[in-house]
Protein backbone atom coordinates (compact mmCIF):
# COMPACT_ATOMS: atom_id res chain seq x y z
CA UNK A 1 0.00 0.00 0.00
CA UNK A 2 3.43 2.03 0.65
CA UNK A 3 4.16 1.51 -2.35
CA UNK A 4 0.85 2.55 -4.62
CA UNK A 5 0.61 5.48 -2.34
CA UNK A 6 4.12 6.59 -3.18
CA UNK A 7 3.80 6.09 -7.08
CA UNK A 8 0.51 7.70 -6.89
CA UNK A 9 1.86 10.80 -5.11
CA UNK A 10 4.83 10.44 -7.79
CA UNK A 11 2.35 10.86 -10.63
CA UNK A 12 0.42 14.03 -9.01
CA UNK A 13 3.65 15.62 -8.47
CA UNK A 14 4.66 15.17 -12.73
CA UNK A 15 1.17 16.22 -13.03
CA UNK A 16 1.52 19.05 -11.00
CA UNK A 17 4.60 20.00 -12.01
CA UNK A 18 3.83 20.62 -15.60
CA UNK A 19 1.11 22.13 -15.36
CA UNK A 20 2.97 24.98 -12.99
CA UNK A 21 5.57 24.82 -15.61
CA UNK A 22 3.03 25.34 -18.65
CA UNK A 23 1.31 28.37 -16.70
CA UNK A 24 4.87 29.89 -15.40
CA UNK A 25 5.67 29.93 -19.15
CA UNK A 26 2.55 31.20 -20.51
CA UNK A 27 2.34 34.19 -18.46
CA UNK A 28 5.76 34.76 -19.69
CA UNK A 29 4.67 35.48 -22.98
CA UNK A 30 5.50 37.25 -24.78
CA UNK A 31 8.98 38.31 -23.73
CA UNK A 32 10.59 39.20 -27.45
CA UNK A 33 8.87 40.61 -30.57
CA UNK A 34 5.80 38.07 -32.49
CA UNK A 35 5.93 37.70 -36.13
CA UNK A 36 3.20 37.42 -37.99
CA UNK A 37 3.58 35.38 -41.44
CA UNK A 38 1.24 36.59 -44.14
CA UNK A 39 1.63 34.41 -47.48
CA UNK A 40 0.52 37.26 -49.46
CA UNK A 41 1.55 40.24 -51.40
CA UNK A 42 0.91 43.92 -49.58
CA UNK A 43 -1.83 45.49 -50.14
CA UNK A 44 -4.94 42.24 -50.32
CA UNK A 45 -7.37 41.71 -47.98
CA UNK A 46 -4.99 39.04 -45.57
CA UNK A 47 -2.46 41.74 -46.18
CA UNK A 48 -5.06 44.70 -44.72
CA UNK A 49 -6.30 42.62 -42.32
CA UNK A 50 -3.18 41.40 -40.99
CA UNK A 51 -1.80 44.53 -40.80
CA UNK A 52 -4.76 45.96 -38.78
CA UNK A 53 -5.07 42.75 -36.06
CA UNK A 54 -0.76 43.14 -35.85
CA UNK A 55 -1.56 46.32 -34.47
CA UNK A 56 -4.14 45.32 -32.26
CA UNK A 57 -2.23 42.68 -30.87
CA UNK A 58 0.97 44.83 -30.25
CA UNK A 59 -1.71 46.85 -27.93
CA UNK A 60 -2.59 43.89 -25.93
CA UNK A 61 0.95 41.95 -25.58
CA UNK A 62 3.05 44.87 -25.32
CA UNK A 63 5.27 43.23 -27.29
CA UNK A 64 6.47 44.31 -31.14
CA UNK A 65 4.11 42.28 -33.43
CA UNK A 66 6.75 42.08 -36.69
CA UNK A 67 4.51 41.68 -40.16
CA UNK A 68 6.43 39.77 -42.29
CA UNK A 69 4.75 39.29 -45.85
CA UNK A 70 5.79 35.73 -47.71
CA UNK A 71 3.86 35.42 -51.05
CA UNK A 72 4.63 32.80 -53.60
CA UNK A 73 3.40 29.54 -54.72
CA UNK A 74 -0.22 30.32 -53.70
CA UNK A 75 0.23 31.13 -50.07
CA UNK A 76 2.14 28.25 -49.67
CA UNK A 77 5.93 29.25 -48.86
CA UNK A 78 4.27 31.57 -46.18
CA UNK A 79 2.43 28.65 -44.45
CA UNK A 80 5.12 26.32 -44.63
CA UNK A 81 7.48 28.57 -43.25
CA UNK A 82 4.90 28.85 -40.23
CA UNK A 83 4.08 25.10 -40.14
CA UNK A 84 8.08 24.83 -39.60
CA UNK A 85 8.37 26.73 -36.75
CA UNK A 86 8.89 26.61 -33.36
CA UNK A 87 5.71 26.52 -31.67
CA UNK A 88 6.25 28.84 -28.79
CA UNK A 89 3.15 31.44 -30.18
CA UNK A 90 6.03 33.84 -31.74
CA UNK A 91 5.80 33.22 -35.21
CA UNK A 92 2.07 33.12 -36.43
CA UNK A 93 -0.01 32.74 -39.55
CA UNK A 94 -2.47 34.95 -41.30
CA UNK A 95 -4.03 32.07 -42.66
CA UNK A 96 -7.12 31.92 -45.08
CA UNK A 97 -9.49 29.76 -46.52
CA UNK A 98 -6.80 28.68 -49.60
CA UNK A 99 -3.83 28.42 -47.62
CA UNK A 100 -5.28 26.67 -44.77
CA UNK A 101 -7.75 24.42 -47.12
CA UNK A 102 -7.91 24.96 -50.54
CA UNK A 103 -4.28 25.04 -51.50
CA UNK A 104 -3.05 21.65 -49.80
CA UNK A 105 -6.42 19.89 -51.32
CA UNK A 106 -5.26 20.81 -54.99
CA UNK A 107 -1.07 20.92 -54.42
CA UNK A 108 0.33 17.95 -52.97
CA UNK A 109 3.70 19.28 -52.58
CA UNK A 110 2.38 21.66 -50.81
CA UNK A 111 4.11 20.64 -47.67
CA UNK A 112 2.17 20.73 -44.90
CA UNK A 113 -0.97 19.09 -43.62
CA UNK A 114 -3.90 22.30 -42.76
CA UNK A 115 -4.80 20.74 -39.87
CA UNK A 116 -2.16 18.58 -38.10
CA UNK A 117 0.63 20.64 -39.34
CA UNK A 118 -1.35 23.91 -37.47
CA UNK A 119 -2.49 25.16 -34.18
CA UNK A 120 -5.81 27.44 -34.61
CA UNK A 121 -6.00 30.12 -32.58
CA UNK A 122 -8.60 32.64 -33.69
CA UNK A 123 -10.94 32.90 -36.78
CA UNK A 124 -11.16 36.90 -37.63
CA UNK A 125 -13.96 37.24 -40.44
CA UNK A 126 -15.24 35.85 -43.27
CA UNK A 127 -16.60 37.06 -46.93
CA UNK A 128 -18.88 35.95 -49.22
CA UNK A 129 -17.90 36.17 -53.32
CA UNK A 130 -20.15 37.75 -55.57
CA UNK A 131 -21.64 35.79 -58.87
CA UNK A 132 -20.79 38.57 -61.81
CA UNK A 133 -21.75 38.60 -65.00
CA UNK A 134 -20.77 40.94 -67.93
CA UNK A 135 -23.72 42.91 -69.17
CA UNK A 136 -23.21 42.25 -72.57
CA UNK A 137 -24.38 38.95 -71.66
CA UNK A 138 -27.75 40.26 -70.80
CA UNK A 139 -28.40 37.28 -67.94
CA UNK A 140 -29.96 39.40 -65.09
CA UNK A 141 -30.74 36.39 -63.07
CA UNK A 142 -29.06 33.19 -61.42
CA UNK A 143 -32.19 31.28 -63.11
CA UNK A 144 -31.21 33.39 -66.49
CA UNK A 145 -27.38 32.36 -66.09
CA UNK A 146 -28.69 28.60 -64.86
CA UNK A 147 -30.98 28.31 -68.17
CA UNK A 148 -27.65 29.74 -70.68
CA UNK A 149 -25.17 27.38 -68.84
CA UNK A 150 -27.58 24.05 -69.33
CA UNK A 151 -28.70 25.12 -72.94
CA UNK A 152 -24.76 25.50 -74.22
CA UNK A 153 -22.42 23.39 -72.10
CA UNK A 154 -18.92 25.01 -71.63
CA UNK A 155 -19.85 27.81 -72.90
CA UNK A 156 -20.13 30.08 -70.18
CA UNK A 157 -16.62 30.88 -69.13
CA UNK A 158 -15.50 32.22 -65.94
CA UNK A 159 -12.08 33.97 -64.78
CA UNK A 160 -10.40 33.13 -61.58
CA UNK A 161 -7.47 34.46 -59.60
CA UNK A 162 -5.59 30.91 -60.95
CA UNK A 163 -5.85 27.05 -60.29
CA UNK A 164 -7.04 25.86 -56.83
CA UNK A 165 -7.90 29.54 -55.21
CA UNK A 166 -11.29 30.38 -54.00
CA UNK A 167 -12.95 32.11 -56.97
CA UNK A 168 -11.58 29.13 -59.43
CA UNK A 169 -13.05 26.28 -56.79
CA UNK A 170 -16.17 28.06 -56.13
CA UNK A 171 -17.17 27.86 -59.85
CA UNK A 172 -16.06 24.24 -59.50
CA UNK A 173 -18.37 23.77 -56.40
CA UNK A 174 -21.50 25.75 -58.41
CA UNK A 175 -20.71 23.24 -61.84
CA UNK A 176 -20.74 20.19 -59.43
CA UNK A 177 -24.14 21.42 -57.27
CA UNK A 178 -26.25 23.06 -60.22
CA UNK A 179 -24.90 20.20 -62.72
CA UNK A 180 -23.51 22.79 -65.03
CA UNK A 181 -20.45 22.45 -67.27
CA UNK A 182 -18.42 26.11 -67.46
CA UNK A 183 -15.20 26.90 -68.73
CA UNK A 184 -12.27 28.15 -66.40
CA UNK A 185 -9.80 30.93 -67.40
CA UNK A 186 -6.85 31.52 -64.68
CA UNK A 187 -5.41 34.52 -64.60
CA UNK A 188 -2.09 35.13 -62.55
CA UNK A 189 -4.86 37.18 -59.59
CA UNK A 190 -8.02 38.60 -59.29
CA UNK A 191 -7.18 41.67 -60.09
CA UNK A 192 -6.59 40.77 -63.97
CA UNK A 193 -9.58 38.13 -63.94
CA UNK A 194 -12.07 41.10 -62.96
CA UNK A 195 -10.03 43.09 -65.63
CA UNK A 196 -11.25 40.41 -68.79
CA UNK A 197 -14.38 40.58 -66.73
CA UNK A 198 -14.96 44.47 -67.81
CA UNK A 199 -13.33 43.43 -71.02
CA UNK A 200 -15.67 41.41 -71.81
CA UNK A 201 -12.67 38.48 -72.75
CA UNK A 202 -14.78 36.12 -69.92
CA UNK A 203 -18.59 35.90 -68.94
CA UNK A 204 -18.46 35.55 -65.35
CA UNK A 205 -16.19 35.82 -62.04
CA UNK A 206 -16.51 35.02 -58.47
CA UNK A 207 -15.12 37.86 -56.69
CA UNK A 208 -15.18 39.36 -52.99
CA UNK A 209 -17.62 41.18 -52.32
CA UNK A 210 -15.08 44.61 -51.30
CA UNK A 211 -13.55 44.54 -54.47
CA UNK A 212 -16.76 44.21 -56.76
CA UNK A 213 -18.95 46.56 -54.79
CA UNK A 214 -18.04 50.23 -56.63
CA UNK A 215 -18.28 48.15 -60.12
CA UNK A 216 -21.79 46.90 -59.37
CA UNK A 217 -22.78 50.08 -58.25
CA UNK A 218 -21.08 51.75 -61.58
CA UNK A 219 -23.21 49.29 -63.35
CA UNK A 220 -20.29 47.55 -65.18
CA UNK A 221 -21.10 43.96 -63.73
CA UNK A 222 -24.30 42.38 -63.35
CA UNK A 223 -24.41 40.55 -59.40
CA UNK A 224 -26.35 37.81 -59.64
CA UNK A 225 -25.99 36.24 -55.91
CA UNK A 226 -23.87 35.87 -53.17
CA UNK A 227 -22.08 32.58 -51.71
CA UNK A 228 -22.36 32.72 -48.04
CA UNK A 229 -24.61 31.58 -45.53
CA UNK A 230 -27.06 34.48 -44.93
CA UNK A 231 -27.21 37.66 -47.26
CA UNK A 232 -24.28 40.12 -46.61
CA UNK A 233 -24.69 43.43 -44.70
CA UNK A 234 -23.17 44.85 -47.21
CA UNK A 235 -25.71 43.59 -50.40
CA UNK A 236 -28.41 42.94 -48.62
CA UNK A 237 -31.12 43.33 -51.60
CA UNK A 238 -28.77 40.21 -52.97
CA UNK A 239 -30.12 36.69 -52.16
CA UNK A 240 -27.46 33.81 -51.49
CA UNK A 241 -27.33 30.92 -54.01
CA UNK A 242 -28.61 28.98 -51.38
CA UNK A 243 -31.86 31.02 -51.60
CA UNK A 244 -32.18 30.27 -54.88
CA UNK A 245 -31.99 26.54 -54.75
CA UNK A 246 -28.70 25.81 -54.16
CA UNK A 247 -29.30 24.52 -50.30
CA UNK A 248 -25.61 23.37 -49.70
CA UNK A 249 -23.98 25.77 -51.21
CA UNK A 250 -21.68 28.58 -49.27
CA UNK A 251 -18.19 29.51 -50.42
CA UNK A 252 -16.46 32.22 -48.20
CA UNK A 253 -13.37 34.04 -47.89
CA UNK A 254 -12.43 33.07 -44.36
CA UNK A 255 -9.53 34.74 -42.33
CA UNK A 256 -7.51 33.65 -39.17
CA UNK A 257 -4.31 33.10 -36.93
CA UNK A 258 -3.02 30.17 -36.48
CA UNK A 259 0.29 28.66 -34.91
CA UNK A 260 2.51 25.82 -35.89
CA UNK A 261 1.03 22.66 -34.63
CA UNK A 262 1.78 22.04 -30.74
CA UNK A 263 1.76 25.31 -29.71
CA UNK A 264 1.36 25.40 -25.70
CA UNK A 265 -2.62 25.04 -24.74
CA UNK A 266 -1.87 28.55 -22.56
CA UNK A 267 -0.45 30.25 -25.22
CA UNK A 268 -3.00 29.69 -27.82
CA UNK A 269 -5.64 30.18 -24.94
CA UNK A 270 -4.16 33.63 -24.29
CA UNK A 271 -3.54 34.84 -28.17
CA UNK A 272 -7.47 33.71 -28.65
CA UNK A 273 -8.28 36.33 -26.04
CA UNK A 274 -6.20 39.10 -26.72
CA UNK A 275 -7.95 38.46 -30.81
CA UNK A 276 -11.18 38.33 -29.64
CA UNK A 277 -10.92 40.70 -27.45
CA UNK A 278 -9.46 43.57 -29.99
CA UNK A 279 -12.50 42.08 -32.93
CA UNK A 280 -14.61 43.14 -30.34
CA UNK A 281 -13.27 46.81 -30.22
CA UNK A 282 -15.52 49.93 -31.91
CA UNK A 283 -12.19 51.51 -33.40
CA UNK A 284 -11.22 47.86 -35.23
CA UNK A 285 -14.99 47.26 -36.34
CA UNK A 286 -15.18 50.83 -37.90
CA UNK A 287 -11.92 49.48 -40.00
CA UNK A 288 -13.31 46.31 -41.21
CA UNK A 289 -16.54 47.66 -42.07
CA UNK A 290 -14.53 50.17 -43.90
CA UNK A 291 -13.58 47.15 -46.02
CA UNK A 292 -17.02 46.04 -46.25
CA UNK A 293 -16.32 42.93 -43.30
CA UNK A 294 -17.61 41.93 -40.49
CA UNK A 295 -15.85 40.55 -37.67
CA UNK A 296 -15.88 37.45 -36.36
CA UNK A 297 -14.66 36.53 -32.82
CA UNK A 298 -14.78 33.14 -32.47
CA UNK A 299 -13.12 30.48 -29.36
CA UNK A 300 -10.06 28.40 -30.74
CA UNK A 301 -12.27 25.13 -30.42
CA UNK A 302 -14.47 26.29 -32.92
CA UNK A 303 -12.50 27.78 -34.91
CA UNK A 304 -10.14 24.05 -35.11
CA UNK A 305 -13.77 22.77 -35.72
CA UNK A 306 -14.31 24.67 -38.71
CA UNK A 307 -11.08 24.93 -40.06
CA UNK A 308 -11.08 20.28 -40.44
CA UNK A 309 -14.79 20.94 -41.84
CA UNK A 310 -13.42 23.22 -44.50
CA UNK A 311 -10.54 20.76 -45.34
CA UNK A 312 -12.55 18.14 -45.70
CA UNK A 313 -14.77 19.83 -47.40
CA UNK A 314 -12.63 20.87 -50.13
CA UNK A 315 -10.41 18.00 -50.55
CA UNK A 316 -13.67 16.23 -51.69
CA UNK A 317 -14.67 18.93 -54.58
CA UNK A 318 -11.46 18.91 -55.50
CA UNK A 319 -10.99 15.55 -55.73
CA UNK A 320 -14.84 15.06 -57.52
CA UNK A 321 -13.29 17.65 -59.88
CA UNK A 322 -10.08 15.97 -60.44
CA UNK A 323 -8.23 18.63 -59.72
CA UNK A 324 -5.07 17.59 -58.00
CA UNK A 325 -1.93 18.49 -59.35
CA UNK A 326 -0.05 15.76 -60.28
CA UNK A 327 3.36 15.00 -57.59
Amino acid sequence: MIKRLAVGLGACMVVLCATVAGNAWAAGYPSRPVHLVIPYPPGGSADILGRVMGKELEAQLGQPVVVDNRPGAGAIIGARYVANAAPDGYTLLMGTVSSNAMTPAVNPKAGYDPVKSFTPVARLASMPFVLLTRPSLHVKSFQQFLKLAKSKPGSISYGSAGLGTSNHLAGVLLSQQAGVRLSHIPYRGSAPAMNALLGGQVDAMFDLVPTSIAHIRAGTVDALATTGARRSPFLPKLPTLAELGLKDYQVTAWFGIFGPAGMPADVTKLLSQKINAALRKPDVEKQFKRLSITPEPETAAHFSAFVKQEAVKWHRVVDQAGLVLKP
